[in-house]
């Protein structure tokens, strides 16, 4: 877990590195999701060379600490390598994450005076792969890496190690900033974030960087997942250049054939890409040096504005989100106005229901009866509520995707199954490869339809997993699970905060079920203010968190650290 904290400058004594701010206040730990993730300042890795006379175990441990200095390509790790490894060393592969920490050991072996073996022993935290892509290892992975030596001109080198970066969670912290590369759905009416790890020595080229990264496509995992506006093999001409809030990117001619629609959702692409820059106020979008001018665009000459194409939004709700939670059965509905009863059967209590999910437009409503049956309705006037399919069989969960799609969660003794009610009203069932012989707790689609986080286990042990959704045809299947908040040993409910993250209740190490905020990229779990008892918990982008608790009261909060009642209730959503 990277956590957030205020810290001096860092001096790393044993491995003899600093670590100097690059200006304002130094943090260790990950940028703070939202419009400028690169607010937390970039913390420079000042290396120590290797000294004369220093042992194979001294020589390992400076190659790890200079390895999380990325200038002039890792210019002083190579120094602690001999010369022919310098040369093919790639450092520009995957990185594996691991904990120096307590469980850490270092050992040295010498086969000759002047031949030597160093073996390192360690908890695995992630990999981050050559896409940047950052994967929560397991509990209990371990690394076991060996680095062979042999003394150069009397001095101790590497000779073979292992490929790619080897780095702590700290240095991970320091270089690395996570930014999002924006994909559409299938649909391509709404972007779907890529969160990659970016290494930030250099800012000058982030731009160029960035678009570079969002042309290759998708991460391998998302990539089934999505779609993209940019025709294959589509190359900037040249760097992207940014002057007084301007940003111009130049593509090639392979983006001539991409009109109207399409445009924009392209544009929407390199918009919401680029716009977490903080220079970033206006896009040129220009095709073989000449610009284009996209239809729905509002700045001026040309130019397209950072406040564009919201409505290709991730989140998929925008403005006051309504909020909803169950009394007495009866499903009730909160806003500006107070509490009332929703509208028709589903606010009537005729059918007692439980854990309501709320299509995202509002006009449909689906829970759960005394007998754990799936019922289904319109929410108006004259909206009806009744079973609707899988033949009355018991489900956990439901969840409504942007399609207008049904999921829900059959509970079953041994392995899950995991069903889809169409729009049309047709039944599917979701293939779930990975899920095999697990009990799903909960199922929440993400609200761009791309990506679904699943609760699987019992009230004893339970873990939060994270698949993407791929579309071929008729066959929808949720596959791919990575998994997420490995550090909670407990996971009650969860629900999307926003595009990128979620919002959870669970347990560390035997503590008490507290909700905590999760990072869908895998990187970090941070607890929030709480109340006691809580059962179940709702969110959606720039609303208050809601919980039920054990009493019988609702609960909201605005700042994720104080809560106040709503009232009388229990199961709080909102659409999604």
């Amino acid at each position: 877990m990277l956590t957030r904290a205020v810290l001096p400058v860092v001096l790393v004594l044993a491995a003899g590195c600093a670590a100097v701010p690059t200006g304002g206040p130094v943090l260790s730990g990950q940028a703070a999701k939202g419009e400028d993730p690169l607010g937390d300042p970039y913390i420079r890795v000042i290396p120590a060379q290797p000294h004369p006379g220093w042992p194979p175990e001294q020589i390992v441990r400076g190659f790890l600490a200079a390895s999380a200095s990325f200038a002039e390509d890792h210019a002083v790790a190579r120094k602690y390598l001999a010369p022919d490894t310098a040369t093919r060393w790639g450092s520009d592969r995957s990185v594996t994450v691991y904990d120096d920490g307590e469980g850490f050991s270092l050992f040295s072996s010498y086969a000759s005076p002047s031949a030597a073996t160093v073996t390192i022993a360690a908890s695995e935290v992630a990999t981050i792969d050559e896409q940047g892509q950052y994967v929560t290892a397991s509990q209990g992975d371990e690394v076991h890496l060996t680095f062979e030596l042999r003394k150069v001109d009397g001095q101790w080198r590497i000779t073979e190690l292992p490929e790619g970066l080897l780095l702590t969670q700290r240095d991970v912290a320091r270089a690395y900033r996570v930014l999002n590369l924006y994909y559409l759905e299938p649909g391509y009416e709404t972007l779907v974030p890529d969160p990659v790890f970016v290494p930030v020595q250099s800012r000058a080229n982030l731009p160029t960087a960035l678009v570079r990264a969002l042309l290759r496509g998708p991460t391998r995992w998302l990539d089934p997942a999505v779609r993209t506006a940019f025709p294959a093999d589509t190359r900037l001409v040249d760097d992207v250049q940014v002057a007084a809030g301007t940003v111009t990117v130049n593509l090639d001619r392979r983006a001539e054939r991409v009109r109207g629609e399409m445009l924009s959702a392209l544009s929407a692409q390199l918009v919401w890409t680029l716009k977490q820059l903080p220079d970033m106020q206006l896009l040129r979008l220009q095709i073989d040096g000449q610009t284009v001018e996209v239809t729905g665009s509002t700045g001026e000459e040309a130019l397209q504005s950072r406040n564009d194409w919201a409505r290709y939004r991730p989140d998929g709700l925008t403005g006051d989100v309504p909020t909803y939670f169950v009394r007495d059965g009866a499903l009730w509905t909160l806003d500006g106005r107070g509490a009332r009863r929703a509208p028709g059967a589903a606010g009537s209590g005729q059918v007692a229901l439980h854990n309501p999910a709320v299509s995202l437009d509002g006009q449909r409503v689906a829970g759960l009866d005394s007998l754990n049956r799936v019922v289904v309705g319109e929410l108006d006037e004259d909206g009806t509520l009744g079973p609707a399919l899988f033949g009355g069989r018991e489900f956990t969960a439901l969840s409504w995707d942007r399609y207008g799609n049904l999921w829900a969660a059959e509970k079953r003794d041994k392995g899950a199954r995991i069903w889809l009610l169409g729009s049309d009203g047709r039944e599917f069932e979701v293939q779930a490869p990975g899920l095999e012989g697990e009990a799903v707790q909960d199922l929440q689609v993400a609200r761009d339809g791309s990506r679904v986080a699943v609760v699987v286990g019992d009230d004893k042990a339970s873990r939060l997993l994270i698949g993407r959704v791929v579309r071929v045809g008729e066959t929808v299947s949720a596959e791919s699970f990575l998994p997420l908040a490995t550090d909670l040993e407990l996971v009650t409910d969860v629900a999307w905060r926003d595009a990128d993250r979620l919002v959870v209740l669970g347990r560390g190490n035997r503590g008490a079920i507290l909700p905590y905020l999760v990072d869908v990229d895998g990187t970090q779990t941070s607890p929030t203010g709480s109340v006691g008892g809580m059962e179940s918990i709702a969110a959606a982008p720039g609303s208050p968190t809601l919980a039920g608790i054990q009493d019988g009261q609702v609960w909201r909060s605005a700042d994720e650290l104080s809560w106040q009642v709503v009232g009388r209730g229990s199961d709080p959503a909102y659409p999604g």
